[in-house]
Parts: C-alpha cells; structure tokens; sequence
C-alpha cells in the first residue's frame, strides 16, 4: 500500500475514530482507565483471569464450580470497578442498598450471634403481618424494623458524600459504594463456589442464608448489566423476574402459580440454571478464549494485513474501498466474533476510505456495521450464539463451524453486490494509487499472520476442544510476532494483550447474569414449553 494514502487515511481518521467512540459509547458505556492502585489493582485481576482460563484450557480442566465462579467473580468485581454507577438518582438506591446489607450484616452478628434463621424471621416480619393483618398490621411491624432502616440510611448518605469528594479528586478512580459493591459481590460469589457441593446435596431445601445471598446475587446481576450495557437488557430481566413473581397474574395462556422472590432467587441465583448455567459455562470454556486469541492476534500485527489484503484485492475496483471494508471486515470477523469489536477495528480505516473516494457520509456509515455483524457467524470464531448451539444441541463445534461457513460468505457476497450496484449508480471509482501492491506481493510479504487462523481451524477439524485449540493458536499468535522486527512482542507487549483481552471480555460478561435470569425463569415457569400455543 502506498505510503502517501496511508498518511492521508491517518490524517482524517482522527475526528471521525472521536465519532465513532461515542457511538459505540452509546451502545456499551465507556469504563474507567484507573490511576495509581486501582491501575495495579484492576490490571492484576484482569491478567489474573487470562492466565487461569489459559492454565483450564491449554494444561488442565479444574471443577465447575472454580470453572465458572471464577470468570462471575473477576468480571463482577472489575465491572464494579471500571464502570461508574451513573446519576445521582441511580446512586442513592445502590447507597441504600449497600447501606442495608452492611447493616445486615452487622446486625446480624452483633444482635443474633450469626443465627441467620432467627434474623430472616425478623426480616419477615412485615410480610407476615400483611398477610395477616393488612396494611395497618404491616405498618407496625415496620417499626420493628426502624433502627435497620435508619442505619442503612445514614450510611447511604455518608457515602453520597464520600463519593462525590472522592470523584471529584481521582475522577478516574472507583468511588467508596463502587468498591463496596465489589467487595459485597464478590462475597456473594465467593459464598457460591465455597457452598457448590452442599447447595446440590440441599436443592429443594436451601437455608435462610441461601435465600439472602440470592437475593443480593440476583440483584447485582441486574446491576452489572445496566452499568455496561444499559437499560435495555436490565429491563428484561426485571421483566422476566415480575412474570415469575406474579405469574397468577398475566393472561390464561402465559399464566403459572408464580414464585416467591426468595424461591425464585434460589433458583435463578444457587442453581446451574440461572446466573451460573448454560451462559456461564458456554463464556468461561469458548467465548472468552477466543477473545483473548484476537486481542493477541490484533498485537501480533495481524491487523495491517487484514487491511492490505482487502485493499490489495478491491482497493481499484468500483467502490473499491466500501468492498474493502466488507472484505476486512470477513476477515476481522473470523477471529472476533464481534459486531462491535469489527466495526472499531476496521471502521476507523473504512469509513474515512469511503467518504473520501465518493459515498455519503450516512452510506459509508451504513456498510461498515452491515458488513461487521457478518463476523458473528463466519468461521472459525464466531460469536457466543454459536457456543450457545454447540452446547446446547451438544453438537461438535468443528461441524457448526463447517456448516456455517456457506451462510456467511452468501451474507458477504450480498452485501458485496449491493455496494457494487451503489457505487456503479453513483459512479463512485476505486482508490488511484498506481504503486499499490498487488494482492500476490501483499500474501507473499504477511502470509504468515494467517497461520494463527490455520492452527485454530485445523485443530478443531482434528477434534480438539475450542477452547484447547484458541489456546495453541494463541500462543503461536506470540511466534508470529517474531517474524518482523517490528512486530516481535516482547514481555511488555504480553501484558497489554492480556489486558485487552481481560478488558473485552467485560462487555459480554456483563450479559451473563441477566441472561441466567431469562433463561432460569422460562425454565421455571415453563414458558418455552407455552410458546408453541402462544404462537399458534
């Protein structure tokens, strides 16, 4: 690729990479880039969460309960840690929340000596009056409750105070209530792996401490999401909890007995049908491992060859650099599996091309996201929906993969044809650039950073797990490196990769427990079983 273009690319890239950040800003909000002791802090425990699942996948396989409490615990904690909780009017609940359970917990241990059934009764007691007596019995037996609601009130606002001085000197820094959210979820986390043989001798009879970590365990899941992802998600989660509370409720045809919140927060929270099941599982053994393969794949300089490919191959063609971005973005997707990862990585060099050789500025913003969704469904890495089926039709990947291929080049090659039919109407040429290497030049000089993708397919193909073979491939993504001088990753290059990778799994990590909130409720209400008559 000429010099002179890719210094003019680079030129113009600059305001339209700010544009494209607060897109996709929009789409998942932006985290913290922490300073001082929480940098080390956050860093230790992302590379911490890398080097384990590396160790589970390359070397040997540890029991369920660390295989997936392990992954919930880091990226609850981080996302506590790296995402802000918004608002005020969101930071005074969370602060009340937090102010409950820590005086809870006090209570708990100071007033009950840690006798947890005769504390929940106490916790009951308002309901148990309502039912009994109304609303006037209930509020009575609120008062019960005063010196509980007082302290947790006081604490609330002891920490809107503390919060706001301490974002206000380290803006970058997690605040006190984010730091005790961490802590308090970690705990609950912590509680899962620890009590994982008991609760399943125990299913059908948890203990009153079953039931309030549940409760705090659902809650946080809720929580996480909205931090990364916003409200959109949250809100079928909480959604698919009031079904399951007010089952009774709802028309004949979607109707159940419905559920207790603590019945149902066992079940969504202690079982591994909810927050820790089939999405826990699917993330932790394939999805997570192949992000860490593209974030050492991206490192290793794979990056400008999947752009001097594409340009190489349709730069000079009509709408050559809209064909461009369909062709990289085929490309990036095969090891990301990622709509939005895609589009960051290949639009910033895309969408600048293809405004400058002649489309709209709104079209050239179209193709990008259009031809980088593909890569959630081109092999070898495609996106968790493809882990999902794997494990849930318990069919090989290798063949999912297989069978996949022909769809997503049918996607690609559409997308394709209308932009060639979109630059023919509009008369939009290619890129003139005389002394731009011919596509055999560009294979012969970088054909080597396809081998990590070669590995990851031909392992798979041979029967190897997912998971075993990101693992391999990865490591050889290091070995590519060392080719060019330029390119060699050295022990500093290491570090960031991992922490990129730690760092992106965050985004789809956030999913997880409002995803086992989904799942576990259809399975406990028996809604998937009442689609069929709802549809018909």
């Amino acid at each position: 690729m000429a010099e002179d273009l890719i210094k003019e690319i680079e030129s113009i890239n600059k305001e339209d990479q700010k544009k494209l950040k607060k897109l996709i800003e929009k789409d998942a909000k932006s985290a913290r880039k922490p300073n001082g002791l929480w940098k080390w802090v956050t860093a230790l425990l992302g590379a911490s969460m890398v080097l384990f699942y590396f160790y589970t996948a390359g070397i040997t396989t540890v029991s369920t309960q660390y295989h997936r409490g392990v992954y919930v615990f880091i990226t609850y904690v981080l996302v506590f840690l790296l995402y802000p909780a918004g608002k005020l009017y969101l930071r005074i609940p969370l602060n009340l929340f937090i102010g409950f359970v820590l005086s809870s917990a006090v209570t708990l241990f100071m007033f009950y000596g840690g006798d947890t059934i005769a504390f929940h009764d106490h916790l009951l007691v308002i309901n148990k009056a309502w039912r009994s007596g109304g609303f006037g019995a209930a509020m009575t037996a609120a008062l019960q409750l005063w010196a509980l609601g007082l302290s947790s009130i006081v604490i609330a606002g002891v920490l809107l105070f503390v919060d706001k001085w301490m974002a206000r000197k380290w803006d970058e820094n997690p605040t006190l209530s984010d730091i005790l959210l961490a802590l308090i979820s970690a705990a609950a986390i912590y509680y899962w792996i620890h009590e994982f043989e008991s609760l399943n001798y125990r299913a059908g009879a948890e203990t009153e401490l079953d039931a309030m970590i549940s409760i705090i365990g659902v809650l946080l899941s809720l929580e996480i999401c909205r931090r990364v992802l916003g409200w959109s998600m949250t809100f079928i989660g909480i959604f698919m909890l009031c079904y399951a509370y007010f089952g009774p409720y709802f028309p004949e045809v979607m109707a159940h007995r419905g559920f207790g919140f603590e019945r149902l927060s066992n079940a969504l929270y202690l079982s591994t049908n909810g927050v820790f099941g089939v999405m826990a599982n699917v993330l932790a053994t394939y999805v997570i491992l192949f992000i860490f393969f593209g974030a050492f794949l991206h490192k290793s300089g794979a990056g400008k060859f999947f752009i001097d490919l594409p340009m190489a191959l349709a730069g000079k063609t009509v709408g050559g650099p809209a064909k461009v971005a369909v062709i990289a973005s085929g490309l990036f997707g095969s090891v990301s599996g990622s709509a939005i990862a895609n589009t960051v990585s290949t639009g910033a060099f895309t969408i600048p091309l293809m405004k400058r050789a002649g489309f709209r500025p709104h079209v050239a913003g179209a193709i990008e996201p259009a031809a980088s969704i593909g890569g959630m469904f081109m092999p070898p890495v495609m996106g968790a929906g493809g882990f999902l089926m794997a494990e849930l039709t318990e069919t090989p990947y290798a063949y999912i993969m297989m069978i996949a291929i022909f769809p997503a080049l049918l996607y690609f090659f559409s997308v394709f044809c209308m932009i060639h039919f979109e630059a023919k109407k509009h008369n939009i040429q290619g890129i003139a650039a005389d002394d731009m290497d011919h596509w055999t030049v560009v294979l012969k000089r970088e054909w080597y950073f396809s081998l990590p993708l070669v590995i990851i397919t031909v392992l798979m193909i041979m029967g190897r797990s997912p998971g075993y073979s990101a693992f391999w491939a990865t490591i050889s993504c290091i070995g590519v490196s060392w080719v060019r001088k330029e390119t060699r990753m050295g022990p500093k290059e290491i570090w960031e990769a991992i922490l990129t990778g730690a760092r992106n799994t965050l985004i789809i990590g956030a999913t997880l427990g409002v995803i086992g909130i989904i799942v576990g409720t259809i399975s406990l209400t028996g809604i998937g079983l009442k689609f069929s008559d709802i549809i018909i």
